[in-house]
């Protein structure tokens, strides 16, 4: 009983430090003279994710379902998550720098939760609005860091450049939250 609840504990935890790392990777990337465009690069990131989900389907199989519906409530969930939101969040990260970038997109979900409450009249709990305001609080300490701060001025970035990283990655977590919500209920007996 207790190896499932380990081992998506560890998959969680590993899915975090691979996005971590390759977020890492792709501001080096993007500050290298020459280098790819955030949306030229995320769009070689979803291509490359669109072959794996396809080879998992493949051996794993799965269904979309046929409700037509569901399908564009699923697909305009993915434009809005993995088009635009990602394409604000790789833009961000040469600007602000990976921990800035990650806070602060981390928004998506109290943010996410909060339009449930507004679109779907799906309810909040005091710890809920207290987890909430500890994500925030969060949020306001790294970007106000003045550690983060310098070490982005140290590498040529201006603070005008920083606070555009902020101000993308805020958008980026307002996407994703929209996506969220708009997907909601498509989401709802799919594999």
């Amino acid at each position: 009983g207790l190896v499932v609840p380990w081992l998506a504990a560890g998959g969680v935890l590993l899915a975090a430090c691979l996005w971590g790392y390759g977020s890492f990777l792709f501001q080096r990337l993007l500050r290298a003279p020459g280098g790819p465009s955030a949306a030229g690069m995320n769009l070689f990131k979803n291509t490359t994710a669109l072959v794996v989900f396809l080879c998992v389907w493949a051996i794993v199989g799965g269904e979309l379902g046929s409700d037509r519906g569901n399908l564009a409530g699923l697909l305009w969930s993915g434009v809005l998550g993995f088009a635009l939101g990602d394409t604000f969040f790789i833009a961000a990260l040469p600007r602000c720098g990976v921990q800035a970038t990650s806070m602060v997109a981390q928004i998506n979900v109290p943010l996410s939760a909060l339009l449930a409450w507004v679109a779907l009249g799906e309810k909040l709990s005091a710890w809920a609005l207290v987890s909430m305001g500890l994500v925030l609080l969060g949020v306001v300490l790294v970007i106000r860091d003045p550690v983060a701060r310098e070490h982005q001025s140290s590498n040529g970035r201006t603070p005008k450049a920083f606070w555009q990283g902020v101000i993308l990655a805020i958008l980026c977590a307002c996407v994703l939250a929209s996506g969220n919500v708009l997907g909601h209920s498509s989401f709802a007996g799919i594999g």
